[in-house]
């Protein structure tokens, strides 16, 4: 499985960020107040080589996010027409009550990728597989509420293989 996705995995599980990397800190480009409404679903779509979207999800194939205090989100398994599988995942340093913008690409994380990345696997349950970084884009954060354990907003994202990924993300810590 890949390191970084058993790692967010793990630290959701015992309900801890871990990271071998030390923390990271980020302060976003532009801080803003958030008020709009959360979204119900994930509505992420991906166009390229990794052609697909959140109503291809698999329910229950590794969804997870956590907030303590770096923000870290993985989507559960989306169905590529290949039979292969891919999952969005970010590491950023949200603020716990305000929006903001983050670049995709920077600082680097554990083990050399991005913030915000994409894994491809054989299928949902078996982790083997390969991990793109992103090149250039922005993780929104529309919605912020740490005490309520609530974050969402819109990725707009081009990938090392092609791919470009765009749409909104809701996050629920501990799931």
């Amino acid at each position: 499985m890949n390191r970084g996705l058993v790692a967010v995995l793990v630290a959701v599980a015992f309900g801890v960020a871990c990271s071998t990397a030390g923390p990271t800190v980020t302060t976003p480009a532009t801080p803003t107040q958030v008020t709009a409404s959360a979204p119900t679903s994930n509505t992420l779509k991906l166009q390229g080589p990794l052609t697909t979207d959140s109503s291809h999800e698999l329910i229950g194939s590794g969804r997870a996010c956590s907030f303590q205090p770096l923000l870290r989100f993985s989507t559960n398994a989306m169905a590529l027409p290949s039979g292969q599988v891919v999952r969005m995942a970010f590491t950023i340093a949200a603020n716990a009550s305000t929006g903001g913008d983050y670049d995709a690409t920077s600082p680097a994380q554990e083990y050399g990728y991005s913030p915000l990345t994409l894994t491809v696997a054989v299928n949902a349950t078996r982790g083997a597989g390969r991990t793109v970084n992103a090149i250039s884009g922005l993780v929104t954060v529309t919605r912020a509420e740490a005490a309520g354990g609530l974050f969402a907003g819109t990725v707009d994202a081009q990938f090392a293989d092609g791919t470009r990924l765009t749409g909104g993300w809701l996050c629920l810590v501990g799931e």
